[in-house]
């Protein structure tokens, strides 16, 4: 068998929240309570730290219109959009800047997932505010909100041609208002939460 090994996070106070993977495998992002850390896989070294004002609440790594993106969502309800190709350049000193921000929740962004359909492509947020927010990426902008009255901590995709909503067996106007835990809603087409 294989040995494993644990990677010591030095001179800091804080343990990593997350970690993800670019695209390639060629580095990590290991997410703080403030900070994102940069790593080369190969040499399991920092390269870069990208510090923030607000709390990171959560990070993923997707493939948006052929640029590879760290998204990051704050406690203070935006999503940036940081280029990882920004963030591997070992030469460059500059904190790096995200390409762009998305701002619609009022706090903490607890999750949001890529979706594409019919060549476009959707990011789907929540929050703490009890507010999903679906994204057009090629308009930059909000195209639907839902308010559930509700803390969200995670949310799901997932296509349509999944399970249709009419030949869902139960829907939410089925369900008794006091027997609701809305750990499961469904949109149709567009998400699960």
């Amino acid at each position: 068998a294989k040995k494993a090994a644990n990677l010591k996070i030095k001179n800091d106070w804080q343990s990593g929240e997350f970690v993800r993977w670019s695209l390639t495998g060629d580095y990590f992002f290991v997410g703080l309570l403030n900070k994102i850390l940069v790593y080369k896989t190969s040499e399991a070294q920092i390269i870069k730290e990208v510090p923030f004002k607000s709390t990171l609440m959560h990070i993923e790594v997707y493939k948006i219109d052929d640029v590879e993106y760290a998204v990051v969502g704050l406690n203070n309800g935006s999503l940036e959009f940081y280029d990882v190709e920004d963030l591997t350049k070992v030469e460059d000193d500059k904190e790096p800047e995200p390409k762009f921000k998305l701002v619609g929740h009022t706090n903490r962004i607890k999750d949001f997932k890529l979706y594409r359909v019919n060549n476009e492509t959707y990011l789907i947020s929540i929050s703490s505010d009890g507010n999903i927010v679906i994204w057009d990426l090629a308009l930059k902008d909000q195209v639907a909100v839902y308010n559930t009255g509700e803390r969200l901590n995670c949310v799901e995709v997932s296509s349509e041609s999944v399970e249709k909503f009419e030949t869902m067996k139960r829907r939410i106007d089925d369900i008794d208002d006091e027997a609701v835990s809305y750990t499961h809603l469904t949109l149709p087409t567009i998400c699960s939460v």
